[in-house]
């Protein structure tokens, strides 16, 4: 009789057991729901990332040519003839947006823009899913370059653009 007496005591009841399922449920709600912004802030790293690479990429070009690499790009088009891959013919592997093989990709994409005389000054730009102050702050906003349209509308996607020096 006293050893049912102790288990009876040490063991939950119903109602206990409940509650506890109820606390763990709702904070797996929490963590999933955190996690999917987590996924939205890490594709941005990508594209931040992405665009530093090919910025440098283009200034390498620029250093061997004394020019920016034609035709002006972006990295949503399809097919052999796209001005995409003539671009990673002219400066290397270029990167694609994290939602290139998706429904997404006409919205999230990258582009770059050459121009001025002689090819001298470009503009790349990318599209952003969440408004990251810091970044945008930095962004090149100062006019409309060719195809890459780099005034803010309302987002997402949020337009980030780096423009040579």
């Amino acid at each position: 009789m006293d050893l049912k007496k102790k288990l009876s005591e040490k063991a939950l009841t119903l109602t206990e057991l409940l509650t506890v399922i109820a606390i763990i449920m709702i904070l797996a709600g929490i963590v999933i729901v955190n996690l999917r912004g987590g996924q939205d802030s890490a594709r941005d790293s990508t594209r931040i990332k992405d665009a530093q690479q090919i910025v440098n990429l283009l200034e390498e070009y620029y250093l061997k040519n004394d020019s920016y690499p034609e035709p002006s790009a972006s990295s949503n088009e399809e097919g052999d003839n796209n001005n995409w891959l003539q671009l990673q013919t002219a400066i290397g592997s270029l990167p694609r947006d994290p939602f290139f093989e998706t429904d997404k990709k006409d919205i999230y994409y990258y582009t770059y823009c050459v121009g001025g005389e002689g090819n001298q000054e470009y503009v790349f730009m990318a599209r952003l899913e969440r408004e990251n102050k810091a970044v945008l702050d930095s962004s090149y906003k100062k006019k409309d370059f060719g195809e890459c349209i780099c005034t803010q509308e309302t987002g997402p996607p949020y337009i980030y653009c780096i423009k040579n020096p």
